[in-house]
């Protein structure tokens, strides 16, 4: 088992993009720890779901991952939000339930989907200039008391202030850190 200060080393790696090919599985893939995993997830759902709605206020407290919510455009007002975030839910529950494995599978496909939105998103971050992120990205009457808020829960529970976002720092979006502590806040 690794160490949980490890996650941190996902911090400065980009995600990979998933794709609907390859068609075999990576082979660091153990089907039977997936399987023991998605019972586990199928078994204590409502507490599954329940820690996703922690990370996404993980997600709104943290100002890297705001911004790229921000920058896709998507999640304009409260109603497009709702919907986005329904739509992503159903999607990562099918995770627990398909073989997403199988490239045919419900689950498998939401998984390439995700990929390839993350992936879009993230080429589109990496090639706007300075400017035009601060642009898209820029709130003008930001929830800033719940963001203090919970930002000041993260700092009491030692969670890394890594809130900086500066596209001239070679700025890395949606690293694998994020995405780790989105998946599992």
């Amino acid at each position: 088992m690794a160490e949980p200060k490890k996650i941190f080393d996902g911090w400065n790696e980009k995600t990979f993009p998933l794709e609907l090919e390859p068609v075999k599985p990576p082979k660091w893939v153990d089907r039977r720890m997936l399987k023991i995993g998605q019972k586990f997830a199928r078994d204590h759902l409502y507490a599954v779901n329940f820690c996703d709605i922690l990370s996404l206020l993980y997600l709104l407290a943290n100002t890297e991952v705001l911004k790229t919510l921000i920058f896709t455009g998507n999640s304009g007002c409260i109603f497009s939000s709702f919907r986005r975030y329904l739509s992503t839910q159903q999607r990562v529950n099918s995770w627990y339930t398909d073989d997403i494995l199988d490239h045919r599978s419900g689950g498998r496909i939401h998984l390439a989907k995700v990929g390839r939105m993350h992936k879009i998103v993230t080429r589109q971050m990496e090639t706007a200039t300075a400017a035009e992120v601060t642009e898209r990205t820029t709130l003008k009457k930001p929830l800033s008391r719940l963001v203090e808020i919970v930002r000041d829960d993260l700092k009491k529970a030692g969670v890394a202030d890594r809130t900086q976002f500066s596209k001239e720092n070679n700025q890395i979006f949606l690293s694998q850190w994020q995405m780790a502590y989105t998946q599992f806040g």
